[in-house]
């Protein structure tokens, strides 16, 4: 019996010592890939992601731009007169990018000609965003020759803060605050960067208003919202998911409570940046002669679906052109995280008026027109499709580890694709 026990034993300890071994290894795989020794604090997803920022930015400026921020702005020939544009700005051939219109609006933000400082706007409806380029203005205390450097700071600071402000919301989900860098993380936002547009602000004010309804304080969410809808028109369907879950929540209260209607505090997240942005269209349509909402309505909406998969239909048939792989890795990378986004929606730890708004600028999306679609712009115009769809990811109960590493790919990837061309 006694060498039956010790051979029992001895196979026993060998089975154990591999049992520790293994269990050792998985330790210390998940100790590599945990976020559980760092910091769980809403600056580390900010220093992260402005130090991403600061580099990105250093590394354009030097290889591209040879020292010159006005490469970011990309005012292009067509729209600029060289003999009355301000020195040093480098113009580019053909008709730039959208960067020289915010560029000319921070130069003077209320002077509503349709030329000025040499620069040509080609449509009114840029007066209706005037968040960004006034930001900019005031950061340059009105000097003309640091506009170009404050549109460039002012983009990276509020990405700085989305990474803060998606922290926050990473912690209010139970997670770590790590994960707000997925907020922060669209790859759009480095082609707003490359080009002084204005999609890092007006998110960075969606973010902060939603924040600010989280903590019941209304008043101070209508008051940002009503920059964010004077940053870019697209808020308004984040507001609009307010409400209408607001409206419809009255008129239910109005039905139990023998129709008395209860209005509070918390109609002010919506009314007031209603009133305000129609405020701002009769003051640019006294100004412009225009209504300016509906001056460009034609170009950038079209039936649902159609033209997005009209897009996708035109850049398969250019497989395998490298501008075809990248637009369309892109697009399914996008689409994996909308369809992802599908699962949180119906999880019960989201908002409901943040899902309505979720939905609201996903049905925008769809219906916008071809010259959204198409071209090599990284997606930025569907920031806000990103961001919504991300914050409802982060507030859910959603495994993001293998979307993250995705996101990552694609953000290093257009990173280094902006960074060698223009």
């Amino acid at each position: 019996m006694q060498p039956r026990t010790k051979a029992k034993a001895k196979g026993k300890f060998k089975f154990n010592i591999s049992n520790i071994s293994r269990l050792s290894v998985d330790t210390r795989l998940r100790e590599v890939f945990s976020t559980q020794w760092l910091p769980d604090t809403p600056w580390l997803p900010a220093i992260v992601i402005f130090t991403a920022a600061l580099v990105f930015v250093g590394l354009r400026l030097i290889i591209l731009g040879h020292g010159n921020p006005s490469w970011f702005i990309l005012l292009g020939g067509k729209y600029a007169n060289s003999a009355q544009v301000p020195h040093g700005i480098h113009i580019f051939a053909g008709s730039g990018y959208d960067g020289q219109f915010y560029y000319r609006l921070a130069l003077s933000p209320f002077n509503f000609s349709k030329r000025l400082f040499g620069i040509h706007m080609d449509t009114v409806v840029r007066f209706s965003r005037i968040g960004y380029p006034l930001l900019a203005y005031l950061g340059a205390l009105g000097q003309v020759s640091l506009v170009p450097y404050t549109l460039i700071g002012v983009n990276m600071i509020a990405l700085g803060l989305l990474g803060f402000s998606g922290g926050i919301i990473a912690q209010q989900a139970k997670r770590h605050a790590l994960w707000g860098l997925l907020i922060a993380g669209y790859w759009g936002f480095i082609f707003t960067l490359a080009r002084d547009t204005t999609e890092i602000v007006v998110d960075l004010l969606i973010v902060l208003g939603l924040l600010a309804v989280r903590r019941s304080s209304f008043l101070i969410a209508g008051l940002i919202f009503c920059a964010a809808v004077l940053t870019k028109e697209t808020a308004v369907a984040v507001v609009a998911g307010f409400g209408f879950v607001r409206i419809y929540s009255i008129i239910v209260d109005s039905f139990k409570n023998h129709h008395k209607l209860r209005i509070g505090k918390a109609e002010l997240v919506w009314c007031l940046p209603a009133v305000v942005f129609i405020g701002w269209e009769l003051i640019l349509r006294g100004a412009t002669g225009k209504t300016v909402i509906l001056s460009d309505t034609g170009h950038n909406l079209y039936w649902p679906f159609v033209e997005m998969f009209s897009a996708a239909f035109h850049y398969l048939s250019l497989v395998p052109s490298v501008e075809a792989l990248i637009w369309l890795v892109e697009f399914v990378v996008l689409g994996g995280v909308v369809v992802l986004a599908t699962k949180a929606f119906l999880s019960n730890t989201v908002i409901s008026s943040e899902r309505l708004a979720w939905c609201f600028v996903v049905g925008l999306a769809v219906s916008l027109a071809a010259g959204i679609w198409y071209g090599q712009v990284d997606f930025r115009s569907m920031d806000d499709v990103y961001l919504m769809s991300s914050i409802l990811l982060v507030s859910s109960k959603v495994k993001l580890g293998l979307l993250a590493a995705l996101l990552f790919a694609v953000w290093i990837g257009v990173a280094l694709h902006r960074i060698a061309f223009t």
